[in-house]
């Protein structure tokens, strides 16, 4: 059983397009083959899923954005994220925030393609809220702090929680690297 999710997200740095994109890749794998209570997850961006699919399978796209196929310059659809083979999104990022109806339209449309969802939030009231829409995982990232979460409970990595936030907590742990 997995406890423990690393998230990293390779981001739009150059490591993202070249040859260092495949050695984290590469590492990724012998590191989940050799501890097997640690699930890792890449988030990378659209352009190089099948680059990075060579050598790792746990991939998940950077942003969807909350429309289908059609005359949309410049986005991705979730549908599109699952043909080129992503197994799940991060969405909500705080370097591309989304407004709540959008971050629903993107958990809908990812799980109609059979998508798992990573949503990201600034606060634990953001991820509350977010926890409605039931992402497979929710990260809360406040600025000082590193925080993680599942769609039903909040782990403090770091940090103590609220008396009020403790019904939440669970074992299971989210840590996003990047």
């Amino acid at each position: 059983m997995v406890r423990l999710i690393f998230a990293i997200n390779y981001k739009a740095y150059e490591t993202a397009f070249n040859e260092r994109s495949l050695d984290i890749a590469r590492a990724a794998s012998r590191l989940s083959s050799r501890y097997q209570g640690v699930r890792i997850i890449l988030v990378v961006p659209a352009a190089v899923v099948g680059r990075v699919l060579q050598a790792y399978e746990d991939v998940y796209v950077e942003h969807v954005d909350p429309i289908d196929f059609g005359a949309y310059t410049g986005y991705l659809p979730a549908s599109a994220a699952r043909l080129i083979g992503a197994k799940g999104v991060l969405t909500n990022h705080s370097e591309h925030k989304m407004v709540y109806r959008d971050v629903e339209k993107v958990v809908k449309a990812a799980r109609a393609q059979g998508l798992e969802v990573m949503a990201c939030a600034d606060t634990p009231g953001e991820a509350a809220g977010l926890a409605y829409l039931r992402p497979d995982f929710i990260a809360i990232e406040p600025l000082r702090t590193a925080w993680c979460s599942s769609c039903t409970g909040l782990c403090p990595l770091g940090s103590r929680l609220a008396r009020s936030q403790a019904k939440w907590l669970i074992g299971l742990r989210v840590w996003i690297i990047h």
